[in-house]
């Protein structure tokens, strides 16, 4: 055996001397990755840091491209690896200059399985965690603390899924650790960037087959949430409108405009009921079934009976959430996911006065209601005027390809003196002439039964919630 190996040993020597000099270490320079190149800011723009491992590696071209000539978008020119590191390092990553953004995340380096003393990934029991998600979430407080002390406004991105097959990482982790970083932001009253909950129903078509690393189209698609949480941060975001003209001015309407990013509904601006009307019989709008959680207002309907409940109102509860604030005219969008119960999804302006009563109703979905799962309702309705005094509508209806229960969608309206406009998506669906729709109106959100049209609830499709991730406002400027 001795003697094999010393031939083979003396043949690899020979075959290395007989290359050209300079073949035995000549090798390509490894490519810089363009993501790290450092950013000549331009003067005016706001200043934004992005902080975090190779997910937002590969999001960060796209994001840059997104917000050209908006901002000045940097980013630590390494991996953040996990939070160990990022405490060690935060000092020289955040520098001297001054910051108006930082979007930041730390979670998949933190909750992977390695050798010690080695790095290799490998699972339990060789593999031994990085940092048990007590300490992480430790750690992140930290972080939070540091980075709050340069004054910017601060975005947490949740760590993406972890899929089945990961070497040094187990499914269902990143979960875990997103509900512990996310009491931390919730403590330290820090924005959620929830690309965990974005991600999560499309990975079969986004994210790498057993990796936790995203296809070029993923990481684009992160990119888009990246990019609005930040324009939202710095108060800039535009309506989402495909193939805008750009000719129309918009100024943000704060009055009217929510992310849901606190611990419950802001009572400044919303009622957590609505206080002209118990909802549509039998069900009976609860506050107790509106909330906010995760960034997220959620209103619920239940298979219930509250007590002293008026007559008329049994077996149902639902919720509604109604504005303080009247508007005439403007852009108002939510992104919003329909409940998949029969129970009704709903964002509507109405008001009622003696003399006018008039009502927009932007979408009503039956998110699980028979031939109604794919249809978006959108009408206009006059009950009474100084002239007129019987109610009538102008109702349309557009068919997703899918149905709008299984997923978040952006519906908009487009409110003038001259018309009505009705988007899903970013997508023109309907326009209406506005012959009447000139009286202040409320913004609502609310779910009711409609036993006659898309039929009662089946109680065991019951509770199901109507979540709205946010909803934003604007006035034509000028």
């Amino acid at each position: 055996m001795k003697t094999i190996f010393k031939t083979c040993t003396l043949v690899l020597v020979f075959a290395a001397a007989t290359l050209p000099a300079d073949a035995a270490v000549k090798r390509k320079p490894r490519r810089a990755n363009p993501a790290m190149e450092p950013v000549t800011d331009t003067a005016g723009l706001p200043r934004v840091l992005l902080i975090g491992d190779s997910i937002s590696i590969g999001y960060t071209l796209d994001t840059r491209a997104m917000l050209k000539g908006k901002v000045n978008l940097h980013r630590i020119p390494v991996n953040g690896g996990a939070t160990g590191r990022g405490l060690q390092e935060i000092d020289k990553w955040l520098g001297a200059g001054k910051w108006d953004v930082i979007h930041f995340n730390w979670g998949l380096h933190d909750l992977k399985y390695v050798v010690p003393g080695a790095g290799k990934l490998a699972m339990p029991p060789e593999g031994k965690r990085v940092e048990p998600v007590a300490r992480y979430a430790a750690n992140l407080d930290k972080l939070v603390k540091r980075m709050r002390k340069t004054g910017a406004k601060l975005i947490f991105a949740t760590t993406t899924p972890v899929p089945e097959g990961c070497r040094g990482r187990v499914a269902g982790d990143a979960k875990i650790y997103n509900t512990a970083a996310i009491k931390v932001m919730k403590a330290n009253s820090v924005s959620v960037n929830d690309l965990y909950a974005f991600a999560l129903p499309r990975l079969k078509t986004i994210q790498r087959s057993a990796n936790v690393h995203f296809l070029p189209a993923g990481s684009k698609a992160l990119a888009t949430q990246v990019a609005e949480k930040i324009l939202t941060a710095l108060g800039g975001v535009q309506p989402t409108i495909k193939n805008d003209d750009g000719k129309a001015n918009w100024t943000p309407l704060a009055v009217l405009s929510d992310e849901f990013d606190g611990k419950k509904l802001d009572a400044t601006k919303w009622h957590d009921h609505n206080p002209s009307w118990k909802g549509r019989q039998p069900g009976f709008f609860s506050n107790k079934n509106v909330t906010v959680a995760e960034g997220k207002l959620n209103i619920t309907m239940k298979a219930e009976n509250l007590p002293s409940l008026p007559a008329g109102y049994n077996t149902f509860t639902c919720g509604a959430v109604k504005s303080k604030t009247k508007v005439l005219y403007g852009f108002f969008e939510a992104r919003c996911r329909a409940m998949d119960s029969r129970g009704s999804s709903a964002f509507w302006f109405y008001d009622s006065t003696p003399e006018i009563w008039t009502e927009i109703d932007v979408f009503e979905i039956g998110g699980r209601a028979p031939k109604h799962e794919k249809t978006v309702h959108m009408n206009v309705h006059v009950f009474r005027t100084p002239t007129e005094k019987k109610h009538w509508s102008k109702a349309t209806t557009w068919t997703a390809p899918g149905r709008l229960a299984d997923d978040y969608h952006v519906y908009a309206l487009d409110w003038s003196k001259e018309s009505i406009k009705f988007y899903v998506d970013g997508v023109l669906r309907r326009t209406t002439k506005n012959t009447h729709w000139h009286q202040p109106l409320y913004l609502n959100f609310d779910s009711e039964t409609m036993p006659k049209w898309f039929g009662l609830p089946k109680k065991e499709n019951l509770p199901s919630t109507f979540s709205i991730d946010y909803v934003r406002a604007w006035k034509r400027a000028g």
